[in-house]
């Protein structure tokens, strides 16, 4: 394997969001079709297909994958932002301060995560980034909001919605 090929992040690092963070998707796409949200659901059920191809193999130069795991992740942000702010504005306040924690953390994460990888020539130093960056990543851009999430859908009783939510 080249160098430009290797992954960016070993696999036995990112194997640890393919494990505990992202089947968490499941769960809340089901919960989601259960609470009559088939939409939300549907994304989210892409979201987790997108985000395992993704970290299956996390490439140097982003590649296709992570494009389009990002696209499906922004377009389950902004579905469930549209669903709380018209459908269930009675929780709404709690989806929006997750919103701006995850989208400080996002910054901060891949900011300290491109530097230090950057500044680091030590593999041990570079080993320590990149498992707090997937860490990092998978509490607050996968287990966060899908708790939040859920908890938006079950206690805002979105099944009232009409034409399938």
């Amino acid at each position: 394997m080249t160098l430009l090929m290797e992954p960016y992040i070993p696999y036995e690092i990112s194997n640890l969001a393919l494990q505990y963070s992202i089947p968490l998707f499941i769960t809340a796409g089901l919960i989601s079709v259960i609470c009559g949200q088939r939409i939300l659901g549907l994304i989210q059920f892409s979201v987790y297909v997108t985000s395992v191809l993704y970290w299956s193999h996390i490439e140097k130069n982003g590649g296709f994958y992570r494009y389009l795991d990002m696209t499906c992740a922004i377009a389950c942000v902004l579905w469930c932002t549209y669903v709380v702010t018209y459908y269930i504005p009675n929780i709404c306040y709690v989806w929006y301060r997750c919103l701006v924690i995850i989208i400080a953390f996002f910054c901060v994460n891949e900011f300290t995560f491109f530097v230090a990888m950057d500044y680091f020539i030590d593999e041990k130093w570079r080993t320590y980034i990149m498992y707090q960056s997937v860490i990092t990543h998978m509490i607050f851009m996968h287990v966060l909001p899908i708790i939040t999430g859920i908890y938006c859908v079950v206690m805002g009783k979105p099944n009232t919605i009409k034409n399938g939510g």
